[in-house]
């Protein structure tokens, strides 16, 4: 599908979050999914395979964010695993004014919870959407996919 030809995506949201790039990159949008090779343990490599479909991938810890940054019309990020963020809305929002800039995490990007670490099990559970599962009356069942990153990089897409 061509509908975003003219759509130039720096993909840098954490692996599980990965389907957000992918559906823009479906649509026709150019996603560039960057990241280093220091961030990518065994289940990484194998989400970021999954939801790499149709995007260019760049693992030089050589290829400066800011330079692939420049040309681009919407920045898709998550926090870097020590939950600190790469670009301050603000500074980013100044600087190019027409980006779109799409923050995806766990907690958010501000509040009492957004520094905490989390999967999608967590998260999962923190959404009260586990109680829904299992059977009355014993504990809850993990749902096969993971369900909040789906959710939460569908909104973003």
């Amino acid at each position: 599908m061509t509908l975003l030809t003219d759509l130039r995506v720096l993909d840098l949201a954490d692996p599980q979050m990965g389907l957000a790039g992918q559906t823009l990159a479906d649509l026709g949008a150019d996603v560039v999914q960057w990241h280093t090779e220091s961030q990518i343990d065994g289940t990484n490599r194998w989400v970021r395979q999954a939801y790499g479909r149709n995007k260019r991938t760049l693992e030089s810890e050589a290829d400066s964010i800011a330079a692939l940054l420049s040309g681009v019309d919407v920045l898709i990020e998550s926090p870097r695993p020590d939950g600190t963020w790469r670009f301050d809305e603000a500074a980013i929002a100044r600087s190019n004014p027409h980006l779109i800039h799409a923050s995806v995490s766990w907690f958010g990007r501000t509040g009492p919870k957004s520094h905490y670490a989390a999967t999608d099990l967590i998260a999962t559970a923190a959404s009260g959407f586990l109680s829904l599962t299992g059977a009355p009356g014993s504990a809850p069942l993990r749902i096969s996919c993971p369900q909040a990153a789906h959710h939460a990089a569908a909104d973003a897409a």
